[in-house]
């Protein structure tokens, strides 16, 4: 158990930290021998000039990949304000519902705990915690998942309207032929250029060159990889409308399996189509789908009221002690 729990902060060190050894980097000169007696090492903390040698080995995880896990990890953390176990362990709408009045996430409560008119609702934590801060009204887990109703129900009928024009219209932006020729010659650009610097740190240990000369040269190789680097993420972007072509195309996949309207709510449906939902002031529920398109809903029936008026619909244990936060 003990050797698994260390596996496990290995990997995350290696996934969160920003050690460019992981990445494939080697960083020279971080640490150095004072000149003078008794010529203790130290670590280099800004004495000396350091330098980074990129694309060295064979990388753990790739540059991409581990920012990408960096900003997923800090997102949580910032937006969600969890660790990684907790984050496991979450609801259906956990993380998914925004608040457009102060950007705040929402939070599970329960309304009547134990009694037969027992309610869940969302509540933006901002509003929990000073309602000054943000005057959002909580809204009803139910209103969710009818207006999800009626927005799949809608699409069902009218996907047509929607969804045909949308896919021909990212099927005309995604990425060309050419495209594809050209991040293939950033590609060998990148390599061919790696090259160079792995021969020039080589040059450099030999003592063949002088700090100065190899300082010069291997900033124009860091400047020319940065760039070639730079267009790649581009033209990648590019590439992005490919996944949202697939995704429509999975969208209208799903609709034509269905023979007849929604008439309860279901949670895997949900979960393959919703990115993520934001809560207007005004009671507007906007589905963002994973295939980028926007869908708006007004909430029914007047199921969202002011989170400051919990206690008074479930009583102050059903608020305060048995509020659920994700």
């Amino acid at each position: 158990m003990e050797m698994a729990k260390k596996s496990n902060n290995f990997f995350m060190q290696v996934l969160t930290r920003a050690n460019p050894v992981y990445e494939g980097s080697r960083l020279q000169q971080r640490t150095y021998t004072e000149s003078q007696f008794p010529f203790v090492r130290k670590v280099n903390t800004g004495q000396r000039n350091q330098y980074l040698i990129e694309d060295d080995h064979e990388p753990v995880i790739t540059h991409e990949e581990a920012e990408a896990v960096r900003k997923i990890m800090e997102y949580r953390s910032r937006s969600l304000k969890m660790g990684g176990d907790k984050y496991k362990n979450r609801y259906l709408f956990s993380g998914r519902l925004i608040c457009e009045e102060c950007g705040g996430h929402f939070r599970r409560q329960k309304l009547c705990i134990g009694q037969p008119n027992e309610k869940v609702i969302w509540s933006c934590h901002r509003h929990i915690s000073d309602k000054n801060a943000c005057s959002m009204k909580a809204v009803r887990e139910d209103a969710i998942q009818q207006a999800f109703m009626v927005m799949w129900n809608k699409l069902y009928t009218n996907q047509g309207i929607i969804l045909e024009p949308l896919l021909s219209g990212l099927t005309e932006l995604s990425t060309g032929i050419a495209d594809t020729e050209e991040i293939e010659q950033l590609d060998n650009e990148i390599q061919n250029l790696s090259e160079q610097s792995r021969i020039l740190n080589q040059v450099m240990k030999k003592g063949y060159m002088d700090s100065a000369l190899f300082m010069e040269n291997n900033n124009q190789l860091i400047h020319q990889l940065t760039e070639c680097r730079r267009k790649k993420t581009l033209l990648a972007g590019k590439r992005r409308r490919t996944r949202e072509i697939v995704q429509t195309q999975q969208l209208i996949g799903l609709l034509a399996g269905q023979e007849e309207p929604l008439e309860e709510f279901d949670e895997n449906l949900f979960d393959l189509i919703v990115k993520e939902i934001r809560i207007s002031k005004e009671h507007d529920i906007t589905f963002w789908l994973h295939n980028g398109l926007e869908l708006t809903e007004k909430e029914q029936d007047s199921v969202l009221y002011p989170s400051s008026n919990i206690k008074e619909k479930g009583g102050d244990a059903d608020a305060v002690a048995h509020a659920n936060r994700i």
